[in-house]
């Protein structure tokens, strides 16, 4: 049986070790109300009496259940009373994109049943984000246990996942949801992982700490809910009514489980690691684009033909353009790699050789939002006296649908950071608000309004503009640019980057109310058609939701 021991100040000091935290470095703590956060707020408090650190409680009200506000209330007087720093803050549904949450009802500002928890960690994490900026915080404690280990590991075996998704939490990690742009950066540390719930429970009695009780614990409508009363049901029938035929799943077992698939986890990810390195994989940080280029044919000893390895290589490529929290399952995975060892195991008798600097391109697929464009090429290389093929796999995002493309249009003010797309985070800094006569075609009488600026996705028209502008010099340095991003996008798929257009409107001299639109910035390109009035900037969000230190460095465009 595990221990029921409350957990100690010194037992406590020894799982902060693992942190290192700087001295007197502010902290920020997620508290729910329940008796885990709470224990871990109480523990971290007591740490920081003696570490010098700061520390502030943070308290989501989502807004769900009429109770909310008022247990929100409640545990803010109660970490009040504690003498730690809180603030409550409320997930304001109104202002969630209700296109995003696919509701019934499209009058509704909440998500359906089946969906409200995802959104709601999604605006949970949102606001801890903002928060720990607030505060000038880089490390938000959260207060997972071994117990909730048990129950993500019992899950994930219910649905087939593999060692990444058997391996255990780790106790520092990257913050997992990134929407908006105060979570680059943040990190998320768990130092109670190897602590039963039992021992929170303890800690909180002895220390006098009440807790509160979320009605939503109980319900059944809830995966996680379903596992963890199964399992103690599963554990009563030994250790209460002392059938020994049933094994109990104990903390400890599970728990050694999980530590050997860490170890496998790291053993696989540090191969990966070295052939991402060391492969012809070009990821293009800034426009989210990637290509795999594969030998023609393909030797017996490459990485591709390593099942274990390609399809955790191609797993890491798709989250990279998906720009998504969690990996993709393994059965899209699956689908591309047999899709590309389709083409790259043709015998060579089969395949027609391109002539000298020509291409040969075959169908692409779509999958989940993931475009895989196929390419072959022939390099001619003199000591060999013969055309080299190499095959050119580029992941990207499907085309925009009509649909897609009126949502992804949206409005941008100075100052203002979005997401767009859900793939770039972009900002707009006007240098100059001054508005300029000289820029109307028409009659000194006119009136020209503040202009207006949106994002959309990059348009052919766009494009051409540029290209053929014959003024300036700087243009010809975007031209170049230009021609560089088209050979390293597929046609298909070469306008699903932003562009911030300015829209302009003046009355005119018959008191007639005119607008007129161009292109101010292409920003992922380095693109500023008006550097003189306006300054944008854009960041790829794939490149924070994976570990880009291990990937290769060269980009595209310089």
């Amino acid at each position: 049986m595990a221990s029921r021991l409350p957990i100690s100040a010194r037992e406590f000091s020894g799982f902060m070790s693992k942190v290192n935290l700087k001295y007197k470095e502010r902290i920020g703590v997620a508290v729910s109300g329940g008796m885990d956060s709470m224990a871990l707020c109480y523990l971290l408090n007591q740490y920081c009496k003696k570490s010098g650190n700061q520390i502030t409680a943070f308290i989501i009200d989502h807004q769900l259940r009429k109770e909310s506000t008022k247990e929100a209330s409640q545990i803010s007087n109660i970490l009040s009373t504690l003498e730690i720093n809180n603030k409550i803050m409320k997930i304001q549904w109104k202002n969630v994109n209700i296109s995003d949450l696919k509701t019934d009802n499209p009058n509704s500002s909440f998500p359906t049943k089946s969906q409200y928890e995802t959104f709601a960690r999604i605006e949970r994490y949102k606001l801890l984000a903002k928060g720990c900026n607030e505060y000038k915080i880089s490390s938000l404690f959260v207060g997972h246990h071994l117990n909730d280990q048990l129950e993500t590991l019992i899950m994930r075996l219910s649905r087939g996942s593999g060692i990444n998704g058997l391996a255990s939490m780790s106790i520092i990690s990257k913050f997992p949801v990134i929407r908006n742009i105060e979570a680059i950066g943040l990190q998320i540390v768990r130092p109670l992982l190897f602590v039963t719930k039992d021992r929170l429970k303890e800690t909180c009695i002895e220390a006098n700490i009440p807790w509160v009780e979320d009605p939503s614990n109980q319900s059944m409508d809830h995966k996680r809910n379903v596992v963890r009363f199964s399992l103690d049901k599963f554990n009563k029938r030994y250790h209460v009514e002392r059938k020994k035929e049933y094994e109990p799943l104990t903390t400890e077992g599970l728990s050694r489980f999980m530590s050997h698939m860490q170890y496998h986890k790291n053993c696989i990810n540090s191969q990966v690691n070295e052939i991402i390195n060391h492969s012809e994989i070009k990821f293009d940080k800034s426009n989210g684009i990637c290509t795999l280029i594969l030998p023609d044919p393909i030797p017996t000893s490459h990485w591709i033909l390593q099942k274990h390895l390609a399809i955790r290589i191609i797993s890491k490529i798709i989250t990279f353009v998906k720009c998504s929290e969690q990996p993709p399952r393994l059965e899209s995975v699956m689908r591309l790699y047999d899709h590309i060892l389709s083409f790259s195991t043709l015998s060579k008798t089969s395949r027609i050789l391109p002539s000298h600097n020509m291409t040969s391109k075959y169908n692409n697929i779509t999958l989940n939002n993931v475009l895989l464009c196929y390419e072959k090429k022939a390099n001619h290389v003199l000591e060999a006296y013969e055309d080299i093929l190499y095959e050119y796999w580029t992941f990207c995002r499907q085309p925009f649908s009509s649909k897609e493309e009126s949502k992804s249009t949206i409005i941008i003010q100075n100052g203002q950071v979005v997401l767009w797309d859900k793939r770039f985070f972009i900002g707009i800094n006007l240098v100059s608000q001054e508005v300029k006569k000289e820029t109307l075609n028409d009659s000194d009488n006119s009136i020209l309004l503040q202009p207006q600026y949106y994002i959309r996705r990059l348009c052919n028209k766009d494009i051409y503009g540029i290209i053929e502008a014959k003024t300036e010099a700087t243009h010809a340095i975007y031209k170049d640019i230009i021609e560089r991003y088209k050979k390293s996008a597929p046609s298909i798929a070469r306008f699903c980057i932003p562009a911030v257009i300015e829209k302009s409107y003046f009355i005119s001299s018959g008191n007639i109310l005119r607008e007129s639109e161009k292109i101010v910035s292409i920003p992922t390109l380095g693109i500023s058609l008006k550097p003189e009035s306006i300054s944008c900037w854009a960041k790829f969000r794939g490149n924070v939701l994976i570990d880009m230190d291990d990937l290769v460095k060269n980009n595209f465009i310089p």
